[in-house]
């Protein structure tokens, strides 16, 4: 029973000389068993470095397998006593959920971790420094505090210690009758070998630079009861008997002394240390000289600081880079000229970095655009899953009652379909479940069905739309209409899925929320869609996902088995019972063995590695990586630490973390030097968020003793010290080198710098490549054009497919030629690809126009039907009919969203009071004109009963144009024996009348609407026609206006509101019409002021000559709006002054790709001002004249 230290500096290749040792023994004693035992992640790669080991010694096969195993200690259990297990054995979850309960029993008692006690974070450091204290054999007694010895320490840092202590009690006696997984195991192996005759056994420890307790208590029972035991520790003799540990080898020199201590007083028999020092790996020599320089600087043994000299570094590059994908590009273009040029393979060349999580989503199109096989050597986190996001939602349903976004997050759901909802969902494929979920969504997003809306079926849903047969994508209709199949999706999810319902006592409740939630999964085709995912994903040969998609199901029914083990069928709040399977699975963790042999491995720093690789890129060495800062983590300060630390017994131990963490870095610094035997590459990343990273010092230090500088290397920008000449394979393969080069191409041009030389010749290879293979897709050269030019959108589509989107007979509104003139690219959006947002149950400016319009119509009417008016009804008669209006619309399905919660009652109270003052307004206005509405919402254009005559124009097309549209109200004023006519337009926004505007098509309504009027009622005179704002901009209220008479009140808030467009009688006239008041040179009502003859010069006003001139300029308008349309017009062409144009709108840019930084020549500018205007049209339209007379005459 024997223990030997095997010794050597990470330069020596210690693990062929043990392992042909090993077999030799085994050639001379086939009864002896070895096992070769090395921390877990680096069983695999250890196991294939036997085998090849077994193969160059050409061992017997059969002794060599069953005699020499690579284990790991929490292994080793399986192949001693072959998983021997006594049960009740608990994870991390478990021990989570014993916390919980004893926090939850001594709530009382607690002072300082009273408010902490109910946080799942306070809970997870709690059980971290559990586990730590039984790894480290810390018993209860040991937390105690000792007034005279812990002095130093605060008062509040011993209640906290005090506390800690009779939590720790609770928890040690919670687990009585349970076992902590790993712990449990590490027992059982223990007590075992004390038991058992392991003396034909020799066990070998490697890469174990220090054991906690429970490691250190197995390594003693081995080297107590097993034949011999050999620990093998990155350390040489001559540092051994130094008089204190270089820096580099600190912890291996501890781990080292306090083994032989402990042995000592077990007496244990130590062979003398076996040195390998003469093997070492097939290091070129500039690497190892480089190495043992910088081991030599940081253990102060050499203080020079200058670099090397007679050594070339050809071997060692340090980079700089601007962004972690530059990096990352550069590796994989590197690793691609490597394997196709240089003769390496994939499994000679690994990367290395400390912080693999910020490389995780880059790595994947990176080195894919290389087709380089990698394996990425880290613990998937299971939050990346479906399956947890799936549960995730549904917790959320019942956490916050159910919510929009998590209905549909349940429903999208890779692992839900819809054929489980309802048998006749069963003949839809899979293009139109996804079409029916889209419209499903798009319905609770209308109606805002959610919360008890959704959950309480006795809650009808209104279905205005919906009543019609579902259609698939191809128009293939089905048994059932779209109504029917929302009232079964909701009903299959709430029966499923509102928890709160399901009483103790029902059904399969009894047996505990776990119970129920998993059958609930199985319910839903959980299971079975995860089974369907892992055969699909065999038979692609993706034997990762496939493994994937199994360990995350176990997981879950590990969590759910571990709850059960620990509640049983204790009655829990549901909420806590979600907080707990959440918060286990949320830390919850899946790995997965590289599935083929020649790839490239992308691993961590920390780990250490079987054996040098050729090559190592060693990337993101930032400031912050190496060396990094190790501060104490958890409950226990450093003073708490070194305060229990000092009474415990050589068998029992408490990191100190902050030094043990310093420790590490310096041996891991050594380390990172010695990862290649070929070409070390080290870099890092400037840039990194909102971060500014500098290089690390260690690695700025290496590369001065090198004698190099750090290279700042672009995208493309090539080294020449690198390779001299430039080929596509320094590059990667095409597919990698496109999108770099035209963003290198396009940031050069907009800097206004002249391309580097390197890029200009990697084009002119690309295009080589190109014309050698003959390639059908988009050359590089047409796609550095598209680069300058790929925002720009054709500017006409064929006529024929023109009149197929448009159709040949048009029936267009005022509003939509509007939107043409403004702008033919959004009208082509809107109207040719009818792209629109989705409904969504909320007030918009629409929603909320539409309800003054109905609201004003139907009092109108009500007025006309009781033969009143407005100037007559005293101010009670006039609210109560407004009121009886406003209680007709609460009952119209449109307006819902009103009533719908408190905040949207409070904005429909809102919306009444600015609803009563408007008719207020008008009952003013119409006391001083006595205008008598004619009619309201007059219809034109349609082939509505109620409509009247709107305007129709042959097309060149063969079609006709038909004007539609709707006049609010058309007022009639009588003045002896002059009838007048006025049109009233409602605005709930900001409009007002431009003539400008009109000039470019941009304000016909009023000008059309007048048109209307004066064809249908022609013995009536025209007024004018005006926009009223239904929503008016606040007064401010001044001293002068509170000391008035009310009704001087109304009358100066009526000044103040006057009506927005143009006026076509004389003054004369419309001071009659107005009662005007002698006294005011302003109008009351009309855009007007008055002089002491006629309107001054800012009034706005026509003459009926001017007026049929704008109402000709209009019909040619709607003729030419009408022609471009039908002739393909579709160009991008926003006016400046109107921000709010459909192409500019945020979401709408995502296709128009509009830039104003860069799309600034799209602009069209208004170049003309209001006094040119009429003088402008006269000569357009008699060009026009001029030319239709041309070619009648031709």
């Amino acid at each position: 029973m024997t223990v030997q230290f095997v010794t050597g500096d990470l330069t020596q290749n210690k693990k062929t000389i043990l392992i042909q040792a090993l077999l030799d023994q085994l050639r001379h004693d086939p009864d002896l068993k070895v096992f070769y035992i090395v921390p877990e992640h680096l069983k695999f790669e250890m196991e294939k470095f036997v085998l090849e080991e077994r193969r160059d010694h050409q061992m017997d096969q059969a002794s060599s397998i069953f005699n020499l195993q690579v284990a790991s200690f929490s292994r080793l259990n399986w192949f001693l006593m072959k998983e021997r297990s006594k049960g009740n054995e608990i994870s991390d979850l478990g021990l989570s959920m014993i916390v919980r309960q004893v926090l939850n029993q001594a709530k009382d008692q607690l002072l300082v971790y009273q408010k902490q006690a109910h946080y799942q974070g306070f809970i997870e450091e709690l059980v971290e420094l559990f586990k730590e204290f039984i790894e480290g054999n810390i018993q209860v007694e040991d937390l105690a505090v000792h007034p005279d010895e812990d002095a130093h320490l605060m008062d509040l840092e011993i209640e906290k210690q005090k506390e800690i202590q009779m939590l720790y009690q609770a928890f040690l006696e919670a687990l009585a009758d349970l076992r902590i997984d790993n712990f449990a195991k590490q027992e059982d192996l223990i007590q075992f070998i004390q038991q058992s005759a392991l003396g034909n056994y020799l066990f070998v420890i490697d890469h174990y630079y220090y054991f906690n307790s429970r490691e250190m208590q197995l390594l003693l029972s081995l080297a107590k009861e097993a034949g011999r035991v050999q620990i093998v520790l990155p350390i040489n003799r001559q540092e051994l008997k130094a008089g204190q540990a270089a820096m580099t080898t600190a912890l291996p020199y501890a781990t080292y002394y306090h083994i032989r201590h402990l042995g000592q007083q077990m007496k244990l028999n130590f062979e003398p240390d076996w040195e390998i020092k003469d093997h070492p790996f097939n290091f070129h020599q500039p690497i190892m000289t480089l190495a043992q320089s910088f081991k030599e600087q940081q253990n102060l043994l050499n203080v020079a600081h200058g670099p090397l000299e007679n050594t070339p570094f050809a071997t060692h590059h340090f980079l700089q880079f601007d962004s972690l994908q530059s990096e990352l590009r550069y590796v994989s273009n590197r690793i691609h000229y490597l394997v196709t040029k240089k003769g390496y393979r994939y499994r000679d060349i690994q990367v290395f970095t400390r912080d693999l999580e910020a490389y995780q989503s880059i790595i994947a199109p990176i080195l894919g655009a290389n087709q380089i096989p990698y394996f990425f050597d880290h613990a998937k986190a299971m939050t990346d899953h479906p399956l947890f996001t799936l549960i995730q939602h549904l917790i959320r349903l019942e956490r916050y009652h159910w919510r929009l976004i998590d209905i549909l997050e349940v429903l999208k759901s890779p692992l839900i379909s819809l054929r489980h909802f309802n048998e006749q969902f069963q003949k839809l494929d899979e293009e139109d479940l996804d079409r029916l979920i889209y419209q499903f969504e798009n319905y609770l997003l209308a109606y805002q069905y959610e919360g008890y809306r959704f959950t309480n079926l006795q809650y009808d849903w209104l279905f205005l739309g919906q009543e019609v047969a579902f259609q698939s994508a191809k128009g293939e209709k089905f048994d059932f209409t779209c109504a029917q199949a929302f009232e079964w999706m909701r009903a299959f999810l709430v029966q499923n899925f509102t928890f709160k319902n399901q009483t103790r006592s029902a059904g399969s409740v009894k047996a505990g929320w776990a119970a129920y939630f998993y059958q609930r999964l199985e319910a839903i085709g959980v299971r079975q869609a995860l089974e369907e995912q892992r055969d699909q994903a065999i038979e692609r040969g993706d034997i990762e996902q496939s493994r994937q998609d199994e360990q995350v199901w176990q997981v879950l029914v590990n969590s759910l088995d571990e709850y059960h083990q620990i509640y049983g069928e204790e009655d829990l709040p549901l909420a806590t019972f979600f907080e707990i399977l959440e918060a286990g699975l949320s830390s919850a963790t899946y790995h997965i063995i590289p599935p083929t042999l020649d790839q490239v491995m992308i691993t961590n720093i920390v780990s250490p590695q079987v054996q040098p690789t050729k090559i190592a890129f060693v990337i993101g060495m930032d400031h912050q990586s190496l060396p990094a800062k190790h501060k104490a983590k958890g409950l226990l300060t450093p003073s708490h630490r070194q305060a229990i630390n000092q009474d415990l017994l050589a068998h029992q131990y408490l990191s100190e973390q902050e030094q043990e963490g310093f420790q590490m870095e310096y041996l891991l610094a050594n380390q990172v030097l010695l990862l290649a035997t070929d070409q070390l590459i080290i870099s890092y990343a400037t840039n990194q968020g909102d971060q500014v990273r500098k290089i690390s010092p260690w690695i700025a230090q290496a590369a001065k003793l090198a004698g190099q500088e750090i290279i700042y290397h672009q995208d493309y920008a090539l080294d020449a010290s690198l390779e001299t000449a430039i080929t596509l394979a320094d590059m990667g393969r095409y597919a990698s080198m496109k999108s770099p080069v035209l963003y290198k191409i396009h940031q050069d041009f907009m800097a206004g710098q002249t391309p580097n030389p390197a890029l200009l010749q990697v084009l002119a290879l690309m295009n080589d490549y190109e014309q050698q293979n003959k390639r059908t897709a988009r050359g590089v050269l047409d796609l550095i054009q598209q680069t300058f030019y790929f925002n720009d959108l054709p500017e006409k589509i064929d006529q024929d497919l023109a009149l197929q989107l448009f159709g040949k007979h048009l029936s267009l509104s005022v509003s939509r030629i509007e939107q043409f003139f403004a702008d033919p690219y959004s009208h082509f959006l809107r109207y040719g690809l009818k792209l629109k947002e989705r409904d969504r149950f909320e007030l918009d400016a629409a929603l909320s126009g539409d309800y003054f319009h109905q609201a004003l119509d139907q009092l109108n009417r009500l007025l006309k039907a009781q033969d009143k008016s407005l100037s007559d009804m005293s101010q009670v008669e006039l609210d109560g009919l407004l009121n009886q209006v406003i209680n007709q619309l609460n009952q119209d399905p449109n307006y819902l969203v009103l009533t719908r919660h408190p905040r949207m009652q409070a904005i429909h109270q809102l919306l009444n009071q600015r609803l009563a003052y408007f008719v207020h307004l008008m009952q003013e206005q119409n006391r001083l004109t006595h205008f008598q509405p004619l009619a309201s919402e007059l219809v034109f254009g349609t082939s509505s009963h109620h409509q009247v005559q709107g305007f129709e124009y042959p097309l060149a097309s063969g079609g006709k144009l038909t004007i539609r549209g709707k006049i609010d109200r058309l007022d009639q004023i009588q003045r002896g024996a002059n009838n007048w006519l006025q049109v009233i337009d409602y605005k709930s926004g900001k409009k007002d009348f431009n003539l400008v505007d009109a000039y470019y098509g941009l304000d016909l309504q009023l000008l059309t609407y007048l048109g209307v009027a004066i064809k249908n009622y022609p013995q009536l005179k025209a007024l004018g026609s005006f926009y009223q704002h239904l929503l008016p901009s606040y007064y401010k209220a001044d001293q002068a206006y509170v000391t008035q008479e009310p009704f001087m009140q109304s009358q100066t808030l009526l000044s103040q509101r006057p009506l927005n467009g143009f006026v076509t009688i004389e003054a004369d006239d419309l001071q009659r019409v107005e009662a005007h008041d002698p006294s005011l040179k302003k109008s009351r009502i009309y855009p007007v002021s008055y002089k002491k003859e006629g309107y001054d010069a800012r009034s706005h006003f026509f003459t009926m000559e001017e007026v049929h001139l704008l109402l000709e300029y209009t019909h040619y308008q709607f003729q030419e709006a009408a022609r471009a349309i039908q002739e393909g017009d579709i160009a991008l062409a926003p006016f400046y002054e109107d921000p709010y144009t459909l192409s500019l709108n945020a979401k709408y840019r995502v296709i128009t790709g509009f830039d104003g930084t860069q799309s600034f020549h799209r602009y069209r500018h208004k170049q003309i001002n209001q006094k040119e205007v009429l003088d402008q049209i006269k000569e357009k339209l008699a060009k026009k004249k001029t030319a239709e007379g041309g070619e009648a005459n031709g």
